[in-house]
């Protein structure tokens, strides 16, 4: 028996679960055999299709339904048997289906009616975004498939054609910068990234860490590349392949696991204190900008300034006396110049500790010139202060050339010995004579408008306020008198030489120096003639009679006494000259008249004003031709010149001294004679106030705290102390220069300013950096946290409590050996450095750096944006009323 027949198939009806319709006759329970087609039609009809055999006609109809009729095929070969027709109905499986639908089609219309309201980010959203993103609250601000496209713009997204991460990730740029490459690897560009793994690499072939060689791949290339490919870390890093967002608002967005740094980079690392490269030099990449020598002063200054009476305060107990944790906490930073310097370096800025020179900086000068020599050779300045032995400052150099329309008038006489000209050739005098006119009109100008003026400062409505402000410390906010009291006392007559120089007339001091030098070659040669006076009487040469002076002496010729009224009487433009071809110049009484000079009158050279009152007594005006007279003649020289016997008749240290011409009285005292010292007249020796006199005045003393003063025919300025704006200002602005002439000019006073015993002595501590050609003074000291473009970063915070009792020095240790710590700022290259201490050890911070202990996660110390990000404010329209 086959197996079918044994499990009664034929018996069985035959069931159809997948058909959708089913046949009407089912619930009465004979349903056709065939059943309804797949459209639902009832398919019922005769029982069988009879089967002709020979003349008969054989029944078919199958045993399931009765097998063979009695009756049998009708005589046409049609069957005897037709079923009825049914109404097919549905099947369950159809029923299902069509709820289905209509209950999807349901849903799917509430749904859109529900987002399409203003709740359907509610329902969107995968999970709440983090606090830093909480104000986002579109989504097409982070998902570049969404629209805003009315109340139902989500459904773009489903139909659209995704975007790529690129677009997604460039709506993160809108809000973040991170640089010009911000899809490169860290944010570098690749080329960087290139030439640091070289960099690294030769420091590898030095011997330091050869496990170093093996792993240096790790920095550059990408996964799938290798090191010396063309687009070797050239792969785009997205900002969603490390920062996931949608994880609640604790979510910690930068933080990304070991695993996902290492699905980029080809060395795989484990442990770190197996598979991390040992630290080179760290952190120690460059030398401090503060030139502060930790070792010298733990070995030496410190200890010196504890012996001292008062030094005992003055010496830090501790690292955190200097050193103080940041506002974040993440780096120790310093504090300022008053709590840590200040009591032991006041004295150098103040000027307190120089033992020579002056305390104040050069700053505008009458330069010293060989006076003499000049006028010997016919070079006209003016007057000039013959005792000035000042020099020519490098302020004055570039103001100068401003003068002279940008001419270096102070270079071109760099070489010269301005004070003995007496080896110089006309050229070189001409440079010297172009020299001194500029001095006096830069001075005339300053007194005029203005230093700032003299500087080149613009207009005052074209200047920012910036400009204004450098330029107020730049001039130090010189008051007018300290200029105009400076050119009443050393160049008196700077108008009228300027005038005069503008016509092209010889000025005063020049006509009365070539009359000066003419008499004393008439004198010289006198001194070879015979004595035309010889056998004369002394009485009758100042006998006041016209016959005393000779008549030759023409209009150089002086004569005192023998007027008509028998006074003293000075002849108009008359000088105290002696004519030629006589010893004796001068005719009046001896003892006779008293009222010989005006006691405020001066004799001048040339056509200064003598005195209108021609009888004042002589005793009321003893000075009236001292050296620090505008008449006199500067250092001593003769007025007069030198006589046949020798003896000056009228020299300036000693006027009208000669041979007692205007003889001294007993006590003496001569009425024309040096001024005496007073003389203590008191018997008593008891008064101490007898015996004091006024002590000089001291113009340095003076300017004690800071501020303008002159001294030695120089303009100087004193600091008012530590971050003087006058220095600082002055430094920043000497140390760059846009072309080769303006270098010229600002690197004198940059040298000068920037010279470690220079006034204020500002580069003793901060240091001097040099990029190229420029300059730079560090003024601040060096703070990492301001350094964005370190692969590390680290954090005091946590480790302060965690070093135990020994503290700073559990990571910062003294080097040992020769100290070269203040060798490496005599250059400018701040690579260059010699730290105080040691680096930083790997081993010490791999005994707190566990997987169980403090962790070794690769953020816990690499950051990956190098060049750091920030966030721009939100652009705001001026309200409107």
């Amino acid at each position: 028996m086959s197996l079918l027949r044994r499990i009664g198939v034929q018996e069985r009806r035959y069931e159809r679960p997948q058909d959708d319709w089913v046949c009407g006759h089912l619930a009465d329970g004979c349903p056709c055999r065939l059943g309804p087609d797949r459209k639902g039609n009832c398919r019922a009809g005769p029982a069988c299709q009879p089967v002709q055999d020979g003349d008969r006609w054989i029944c078919r109809r199958s045993s399931q339904e009765g097998g063979p009729c009695e009756d049998g095929p009708l005589p046409d070969g049609s069957c005897c048997l037709n079923q009825e027709p049914c109404v097919p109905k549905p099947s369950l499986r159809k029923r299902r289906r069509r709820a289905a639908v209509w209950l999807t089609a349901l849903t799917a219309g509430l749904v859109a009616i529900i987002l399409s309201g203003g709740v359907a980010k509610n329902y969107l959203m995968p999970g709440r975004l983090a606090a830093q993103h909480a104000n986002l609250t579109d989504c097409q601000s982070c998902h570049a498939d969404v629209r805003p496209q009315g109340g139902l713009g989500w459904l773009h997204g489903l139909a659209a054609t995704a975007a790529g991460p690129k677009q997604t990730a460039a709506l993160c740029t809108t809000c973040h910068d991170v640089g010009s490459q911000p899809f490169t690897a860290h944010t570098t560009p690749v080329e960087q990234l290139r030439q640091m793994t070289l960099a690294r690499t030769a420091e590898a072939g030095t011997g330091r860490d050869q496990s170093w060689t093996n792993r240096i791949k790790f920095s550059l290339p990408m996964a799938g590349q290798t090191q010396n490919s063309a687009d070797a870390g050239s792969q785009n890093v997205y900002c969603a392949t490390c920062h996931q967002e949608h994880q609640g608002s604790l979510g910690k967005l930068t933080e990304v696991s070991n695993d996902r740094c290492q699905t980029c980079h080809v060395e795989k690392f484990g442990r770190f204190e197996d598979s991390h490269p040992q630290f080179a030099g760290y952190p120690f990449y460059q030398r401090t900008s503060i030139i502060f020598d930790h070792k010298s002063h733990f070995g030496k200054h410190f200890p010196d300034t504890a012996e001292k009476p008062d030094g005992a305060g003055k010496v830090p107990a501790m690292c955190e006396t200097c050193h103080e944790a940041g506002n974040d906490g993440r780096y120790m930073a310093v504090r300022d110049f008053e709590g840590m310097c200040a009591t032991c370096h006041s004295g150098d800025i103040l000027g307190q500790t120089i033992v020579s020179g002056p305390k104040g900086t050069n700053f505008l000068s009458v330069p010293g010139l060989d006076v003499e020599t000049l006028a010997e050779r016919g070079i006209d300045i003016g007057s000039w202060p013959e005792r000035s032995e000042a020099g020519i400052t490098p302020f004055m150099r570039a103001l100068l050339a401003l003068v002279l329309d940008g001419r270096d008038i102070v270079g071109e006489v760099s070489d010269l010995d301005l004070l003995d000209l007496r080896e110089a050739d006309e050229d070189a005098l001409a440079k010297v004579q172009t020299l001194a006119w500029a001095v006096k009109r830069l001075l005339a100008n300053i007194e005029r408008d203005g230093l700032p003026a003299a500087m080149g400062a613009g207009a005052t409505d074209s200047e920012t306020m910036t400009d204004h402000r450098q330029m107020a410390l730049m001039v130090g906010v010189m008051p007018h008198d300290v200029i105009a009291a400076a050119n009443r006392e050393w160049l008196p007559d700077l108008a009228e030489d300027l005038a005069r120089h503008a016509d092209g007339t010889p000025t005063n001091a020049f006509e009365a120096a070539r009359q000066e030098v003419e008499e004393s070659e008439a004198a010289q040669a006198e001194e070879a003639a015979p004595d035309n006076l010889s056998g004369v009487d002394d009485s009758d040469i100042l006998a006041g009679t016209d016959d005393a002076a000779s008549e030759d002496s023409g209009e150089d010729s002086l004569i005192l006494g023998g007027g008509a009224d028998g006074g003293a009487e000075l002849a108009s433009e008359d000088l105290l000259l002696a004519p030629a071809g006589t010893d004796d110049a001068l005719a009046g009484k001896t003892d006779t008249d008293d009222d010989i000079l005006a006691d405020e009158g001066s004799l001048v050279e040339d056509d200064l004003p003598i005195a209108d009152d021609a009888g004042a007594d002589v005793s009321d005006g003893l000075d009236i031709l001292s050296e620090d007279d505008a008449s006199s003649s500067s250092e001593g020289d003769a007025l007069l010149g030198q006589p046949a016997g020798g003896e000056e008749i009228l020299a300036g240290d000693d006027i009208l001294a000669g041979e007692d011409i205007l003889a001294a009285d007993e006590g003496g005292t001569g009425l024309l004679s040096d001024a005496a010292e007073p003389v203590d007249t008191s018997t008593s020796t008891d008064d101490p106030s007898a015996l004091t006199r006024e002590e000089p005045f001291d113009p340095e003393n003076w300017a004690l705290y800071g501020g303008w003063y002159r001294q030695d025919h120089t303009i100087r300025y004193r600091p008012t102390g530590h971050e003087d704006p006058f220095l600082k200002t002055w430094l920043d602005y000497s140390s760059h220069a846009a072309t080769d002439q303006e270098k010229a000019l600002r690197d004198p006073v940059f040298a000068s300013l920037s010279d470690p015993g220079a006034v204020g002595r500002c580069t003793k501590c901060h240091s001097v950096d040099t990029a190229g050609v420029e300059k730079t003074v560090r003024w601040h000291p060096f703070d990492p946290a301001q350094v964005t473009t370190r692969f590390t970063r680290f954090s005091h915070d946590p480790h302060i409590s965690a070093v135990g009792t020994e503290g700073c020095v559990t990571c910062h240790a003294l080097t040992t050996g020769a100290d070269t710590y203040l060798k490496s700022y005599e250059q400018g290259d701040p690579a260059i450095h010699a730290p105080n201490f040691t680096p930083i050890d790997k081993a010490t911070c791999a005994t707190c750096h566990t997987e169980r202990a403090a962790g070794e996660e690769c953020t816990l110390c690499h950051q990956y944006h190098t060049g750091g990000f920030s966030l721009p404010l939100v652009r705001t329209e001026v309200p409107k009323e």
